[in-house]
């Protein structure tokens, strides 16, 4: 996570191909479930991408919460109008006085390597939901995810131990030049059934999933490499809604 901390974050940036296929789902999630103008938690807000793109100025109530402080100060000097917080994902309910219309974690889970954080995570994500509220979470495709991608294609720019998709959490490192910066993302590959499982088990029923088709031309974001990586399934977006 060395990437999110210290000088690093100043460099930080966001992959392109989250601009024709991530971001933009987003964007259908919250207009089909009528989230617009809500009480919204943004956790593991980062350097508050989700807050400049849908909700700076849209009538949401937000509040962002990263465990990096360097992260949030980022987020803090980015959109100063926003509200952002320091805390963890694993027992941030302390932190919160109230209740949210939804909750929203953007690559959270990747980053997580414990199964009892990630549990956690779905448990303090219930506590601060209001009955009927919603939680979106972002995910790699635990099929097409970096892990699975070294085996499957053959990337040299991954760097794992590869034993099967049905070990989680399976750790991997993604090199990748962004912008002419280069960036080395640690990430963790969850099977599916574990944030199912993990949802069951806090009171959160899954109830919808948007797979992230990608939007616009890939040429104009990088050309015939990123239209060939286009064609493959690499977002999930997972929506859970918590039971009254």
């Amino acid at each position: 996570m060395q990437e999110y901390y210290g000088d690093n974050v100043k460099n930080y940036r966001q992959p392109p191909d989250k601009y024709v296929r991530l971001f933009p789902a987003i964007e259908r999630v919250i207009k089909k479930f009528n989230l617009s103008s809500t009480k919204v938690l943004d956790l593991g807000c980062g350097d508050g991408i989700l807050y400049s793109l849908f909700f700076e100025n849209n009538g949401f109530d937000y509040t962002g919460i990263d465990i990096s402080p360097d992260m949030i100060q980022q987020a803090k000097e980015k959109n100063p109008k926003g509200n952002f917080i320091v805390g963890s994902g694993a027992n941030f309910s302390k932190d919160i006085t109230s209740n949210y219309d939804f909750v929203i974690s953007n690559m959270l889970f990747p980053s997580i390597s414990d199964f009892t954080v990630f549990n956690n995570i779905f448990m303090e994500v219930s506590k601060v939901l209001k009955p009927g509220g919603y939680f979106i979470a972002t995910i790699m495709n635990p099929c097409f995810d970096g892990y699975m991608q070294k085996m499957l294609f053959d990337r040299k720019d991954i760097e794992t131990n590869f034993t099967g998709y049905y070990t989680s959490p399976s750790k991997y490192a993604v090199n990748r030049e962004i912008d002419g910066v280069k960036f080395t993302f640690t990430d963790y590959h969850w099977k599916f059934s574990d944030y199912l499982n993990a949802s069951n088990s806090s009171n959160l029923q899954f109830i919808h999933i948007d797979e992230c088709i990608p939007i616009g031309d890939a040429k104009d974001i990088g050309g015939p490499t990123m239209e060939k990586m286009l064609k493959i399934p690499n977002f999930l977006i997972l929506v859970f809604k918590k039971m009254i």
